[in-house]
């Protein structure tokens, strides 16, 4: 089997744009959930399963925050009631 291509070793500059970009992005004023929809959708349309499977974890994990989250509110109205 031949080893993938590490692109931040063929291409720094490159990578290091393209990260600044997407860090720029992020900034934006967007929910970050709505950024990781995005990105897996590019992700799915550009056909990369790497970059796929990250966005898609990285999704669920903000999934589980915000989930958190709302069972803290909800918990603490109740104990307020």
């Amino acid at each position: 089997m031949t080893p993938r291509l590490n692109p931040f070793a063929a291409a720094p500059a490159a990578m290091k744009a393209l990260l600044d970009f997407g860090n720029t992005v992020l900034q934006c004023g967007l929910e970050t959930s709505l950024m990781e929809l995005v990105k897996i959708r590019a992700s799915q349309i550009n056909g990369c399963a790497r970059c796929l499977h990250m966005h898609t974890a990285e999704a669920r994990q903000q999934w589980r925050i915000r989930r958190t989250a709302l069972s803290a509110r909800c918990l603490a109205r109740i104990a307020a009631l």
